[in-house]
């Protein structure tokens, strides 16, 4: 027996067509952090290169890693590699029940890491899960961890991926729309673009905000990710492109609720897997692209938002996100996608975009789940799919 080296362990289930190779992996293991390891185990390690590295060859892929359960007494730099990868989706958890989902689990690993990125990307939920149990019985055991979320992140993520691969898009039927073989650079912007808040931590002891690094960008929640006709609220548009050094690349997005649609926010997210760092380097974002979101509406200054809660640009992180409250019918949004710092001559990208955008009939929901991003909303539903992702299990969302 032997340990296979990162790139084969990745490649399982890789050896066959596009159709039949495994897109989505998940990794309920890393290493723990302690006081005595924590500048390397929260450091981009070589692992982490690795897993950057497999990604960004293999740009149909997406990992997805637990961020590690050495967050208790609310310990910062606790996320321990491989999650601290730029590429993967690194996962912590948060409470399983709807009094107290908005809460972080005690336990979760917070970031940053050793160079400064924001990790967790996301949360789901890790706190008394069920599961299938070891053992000859096929029973069901009940644990808690972000080896418990990742999965449950995973589950989602192929459901992204079937949303696009059967139709749903743009206009949320099946069927309705041309298949597209998405990159994981765009499931992760799907994900991460209708993930919601979270404000408080388990046990409470320290201050939850927006993109910290308790939280990331918060709890994933798919009824805020993907429009489905007659079921979720905010429509859903994506692009995937490529950019030069020094170039822009612009989309129009116009908000219109004459419609009926209610949704209350514009959210844009862009993601691009990045070339992998130096191993333990302090700078390890190789390709540097810029989001920008101009508001114009009529009668009033132009108004610009900079990504994750920041007044000026991100130069550190590979996900950025901008979400603006209160739009109003007629509002038009300018998304800049800038290929502000480029090591290489052009670097692709995967843009998501929800809100009441024009250019799709919209459908509204009967008896939606959420119209808002509210943490405590208690009339939020979570369904977490751990099932078959095949035929109609899309509708399973909001059943």
């Amino acid at each position: 027996l032997s340990i296979p080296s990162d790139a084969q362990l990745l490649s399982t289930g890789r050896y066959r067509s596009y159709d039949e190779n495994a897109h989505i992996h998940s990794a309920s293991w890393g290493t723990s952090v302690t006081d005595d390891n924590r500048e390397n185990a929260n450091g981009y390690t070589q692992r982490a290169r690795n897993f950057d590295n497999y990604m960004y060859q293999s740009p149909d892929f997406l990992v997805l890693v637990a961020a590690g359960n050495d967050g208790k007494f609310n310990q910062a730099n606790s996320v321990g590699t491989p999650a601290t990868a730029k590429n993967v989706l690194s996962v912590g958890a948060h409470i399983n029940d709807v009094d107290n989902m908005h809460k972080i689990a005690y336990f979760s690993s917070r970031g940053p890491t050793q160079d400064g990125r924001t990790k967790p990307d996301v949360l789901a939920p890790g706190d008394s899960l069920t599961s299938a149990s070891a053992g000859k019985n096929c029973g069901l055991s009940q644990k808690a961890g972000t080896s418990m979320a990742t999965p449950a992140t995973a589950a989602a993520a192929a459901l992204v991926r079937q949303y696009f691969k059967e139709g749903w898009f743009p206009q949320g039927v099946k069927g309705k729309g041309s298949e597209i073989k998405a990159t994981g650079a765009l499931v992760k912007a799907v994900l991460m673009n209708g993930a919601q808040w979270v404000t408080d931590v388990e046990g409470g002891g320290t201050t939850v905000e927006p993109y910290d690094n308790n939280q990331g960008f918060g709890r994933i929640s798919l009824t805020h990710s993907l429009y489905l006709a007659g079921k979720t609220a905010a429509l859903l548009d994506v692009d995937e492109g490529v950019v030069e050094d020094g170039e822009d690349k612009v989309y129009d997005q116009t908000i219109v609720t004459a419609n009926g649609c209610a949704y209350p926010e514009f959210r844009a997210t862009l993601v691009w897997t990045d070339e992998p760092g130096i191993a333990y380097g302090r700078n390890n974002l190789v390709n540097d692209l810029d989001l920008l979101v101009t508001r114009k509406r009529n009668g009033t200054a132009d108004v610009d938002y900079r990504p994750n809660g920041r007044l000026l640009k991100d130069s550190v992180n590979n996900a950025e996100r901008v979400i603006v409250d209160e739009v109003e019918e007629g509002d038009v949004f300018e998304i800049t996608v800038a290929g502000a710092n480029l090591a290489t001559d052009e670097q692709s990208y995967a843009i998501a975009m929800t809100g009441c955008l024009s250019g799709v009939s919209y459908t509204a929901p009967v008896n939606p789940v959420s119209n808002t991003s509210d943490a405590n909303d208690s009339k939020t539903k979570f369904i977490v799919i751990v099932g078959s992702v095949v035929g109609t299990a899309i509708l399973a969302l909001l059943m």
